[in-house]
């Protein structure tokens, strides 16, 4: 899931060094969400590309404050009903 992150932010022009993305650290997403349009876009490619409704509360800055809590609270989500 954290890769899966990191790729949504690249493909919206926000890049990652090796030891920004290296598995035993967490980042802080607030320092490249920058302003409310890239936090919308970042919601929709999620949905995209996980197939899921987020929650209104899963973009909260608490939980945009650690990468691995984003990470693990779309990994318990289940899957968009079709």
């Amino acid at each position: 899931m954290r890769d899966l992150l990191f790729d949504v932010l690249e493909s919206m022009g926000v890049y990652f060094s090796e030891a920004e993305r290296a598995a035993d650290r967490d980042l802080n997403l607030l320092e490249y969400i920058s302003n409310s349009h890239i936090l919308v876009a970042f919601a929709l490619k999620i949905e995209e590309k996980l197939h899921v409704d987020l929650p209104e509360d899963a973009l909260l800055p608490e939980n945009l404050q650690s990468l691995n809590k984003l990470a693990a609270l779309l990994s318990a989500l289940p899957p968009e009903e079709e």
